[in-house]
């Protein structure tokens, strides 16, 4: 059984942002800086704004993005952060991701733009038809992104921005995106519609018809086995295994009577996932079993994001503390307070 304890060098505001650090470790964007843990080390930095995203490019330099949609960019190793200016018409972005090459890009409202030496860099190919809610790089290098309206619009050097209906879609904004291990793209939006499809196979639209809950789906993830994992506002993660809906479409912990708010699902080395559960802690499944971790392991308080970077190793970020899950608890504890 993995243990959890509490790392909380600091009364810690809410958490709004967790990824892994190149170099090992992680960033935890939070409402006061940034929190960035190599080792068992953690530092602090304070930041110019909250950071809603935060992405890092092949040469260890971040860039963030943050309410307004503005971007910001530190280079590696240092501490201050530089605004990057741009046109009126090129702010509101929503999204970052990290090319294959190393490059960071940011969607928004005007499609995709470059991030490179502390500069916007300029547009990724030309203006896709719809201003972007979120973006993901697919295991083939090709970008794709939700649109505000609805559609999926993916973009790759040779064909330039290509835009895809989802057939009767009625759940408005696309709010999730992710790949399977299939390499179909999934997307969700609100009242519990979902789409697969890919740049050859059309989107097929899924309903709670079909067994999906009826609820805003705010993240996917694809596991190593070709199921996918949703996580919904209010009600909790739900699975689809192969082709077909089976006795496993949800989980729920044994006695919950209130449902349960999932704010990020992150897969796992193993191919199962850890996934964020706002009023529940953290659960953990390993292509067989849940593993819930809650208060009685230690996590106090409600948990925002939480990836596991290395094998057996959780971190977790909540509202006021990042807690860290560990085999040999005691030995932790004392290096730690």
């Amino acid at each position: 059984d993995v243990a959890v304890t509490g790392v909380q060098t600091c009364a810690l505001p809410i958490c709004l942002r967790v990824i892994d650090r190149r170099a090992g470790g992680v960033y935890v964007s939070a409402t006061a800086g940034l929190y960035t843990l190599i080792g068992q080390q953690w530092t602090f930095s304070p930041t110019p704004t909250e950071f809603t995203y935060i992405s890092e490019d092949g040469g260890a330099n971040l860039v963030a993005l943050d309410r307004r949609g503005v971007l910001y960019w530190r280079a590696a190793g240092a501490t201050e952060w530089k605004e990057l200016a741009g046109d009126a018409d090129a702010t509101e972005f929503r999204a970052l991701a990290t090319l294959n090459d190393g490059n960071v890009v940011a969607a928004g409202r005007t499609g995709l733009v470059r991030v490179a030496n502390g500069a916007i860099a300029g547009p990724l190919g030309d203006r896709p038809a719809a201003a972007l809610t979120t973006v993901i790089v697919a295991s083939s290098g090709r970008v794709w992104a939700g649109g505000e309206d609805g559609r999926l619009h993916s973009w790759q050097p040779d064909t330039g921005w290509q835009s895809f209906a989802i057939p009767e879609w009625d759940a408005g904004r696309i709010r999730a995106i992710a790949e399977d291990r299939r390499g179909r793209i999934w997307a969700g939006g609100d009242n519990g519609r979902a789409a697969f499809g890919n740049e050859t196979t059309p989107f097929e639209r899924w309903t709670p018809e079909v067994g999906l809950k009826t609820s805003a789906i705010t993240a996917i993830a694809g596991d190593a086995t070709g199921g996918v994992w949703f996580g919904f506002n209010g009600s909790g993660l739900q699975q689809w295994l192969g082709e077909a809906w089976t006795h496993r479409t949800f989980w729920r912990a044994p006695g919950d009577v209130d449902p349960p708010i999932t704010f990020s699902v992150r897969p796992t080395a193993d191919g199962g996932f850890v996934a964020a559960v706002f009023n529940r802690g953290v659960w953990r499944w390993d292509g067989k079993t849940m593993a819930a971790y809650g208060r009685e392991q230690g996590i106090t308080e409600d948990v925002r994001f939480a990836i596991e970077p290395e094998p057996g190793v959780i971190w977790a970020a909540a509202r006021f503390a990042i807690f860290r899950s560990e085999e040999h608890t005691s030995e932790l504890q004392s290096r730690l307070h």
